[in-house]
């Protein structure tokens, strides 16, 4: 497939055999599953795939790609591939028997963030997501508190989803070489995430933390809190609360709040 990557896509084609087998592999997949592939490019993962995969559903943007994959594989009853961008993508496109389907993908590195905020948006029917991000976002991902890696996307993904960074890959696997390193994370959703008791003032309350997370939450959340007293220790700053204490802080905020209503 002769094919100019292009820089404004995020287009780093794999070239690297063994780390498809190994990628595709770290998916554990079996003969009933079905596969949702983000990203096909020039489709090295999407032929390990399908050796696999019960089906596979594979999304690309590029037309050229799109079309010349589709052509290329055309025999394969066990493909359907859509162009589309994968933000705007409908999962009602494709039926699963009401099966959760797998993500696998090599992520456009300038849109990863999004994409993996939508598969949070989607969890109910997602069992696993394999997906290759720079490795700065990956390390995000799955950081733990007290980390400078540590942030909003770190707590939102670890609240949903238990997150393992399972290994590393090298620029020489791919087509240009990025400047970057690679790393292939899975996020395992939970069938449950933990209780809160609104999800709505969670987002807030980290959201608002991790924009000054150089402050004590005692002045990053000034707006929430106003001139009441908590049970928190307001003197800490965001990296240091795990998703657990987040949790807790949010709920003492929220109930406050609603005490105070009542009151009025």
């Amino acid at each position: 497939m002769h094919h100019i990557p292009k820089k404004r896509l995020s287009q780093n084609f794999l070239i690297d055999a063994n780390i498809s087998r190994k990628i595709v592999d770290a998916s554990h997949l079996s003969p009933a599953d079905t596969v949702l592939e983000i990203g096909c490019g020039q489709g090295a993962l999407t032929r390990e795939i399908l050796t696999q995969a019960h089906h596979v559903y594979g999304v690309e943007f590029d037309p050229h790609l799109y079309s010349t994959l589709k052509q290329e594989l055309k025999d394969q009853d066990h493909f359907t591939l859509f162009e589309a961008d994968f933000l705007e993508f409908d999962f009602d496109q494709f039926d699963t028997n009401s099966r959760k389907f797998k993500i696998i993908g090599n992520l456009p590195y300038h849109i990863s963030s999004p994409i993996i905020f939508k598969l949070i948006d989607h969890r109910e029917r997602i069992d696993t997501a394999t997906i290759m991000l720079q490795k700065e976002v990956a390390l995000r991902l799955v950081s733990e508190p007290s980390s400078k890696d540590y942030g909003i996307l770190s707590v939102f993904c670890q609240y949903f989803a238990v997150c393992k960074k399972l290994f590393d890959i090298p620029p020489t696997a791919f087509f240009p070489r990025p400047k970057v390193d690679s790393s292939i994370v899975q996020l395992t959703f939970k069938e449950t995430p933990p209780p809160v008791s609104d999800f709505d003032t969670f987002k807030q309350v980290v959201k608002k933390s991790f924009n000054q997370r150089r402050k004590m939450l005692r002045n990053s959340l000034s707006a929430l809190i106003g001139k009441r007293s908590i049970d928190f220790n307001l003197q800490l700053r965001p990296e240091q609360l795990s998703v657990d204490e987040f949790i807790r802080l949010t709920d003492l905020l929220y109930q406050d709040t609603l005490c105070v209503k009542n009151q009025k």
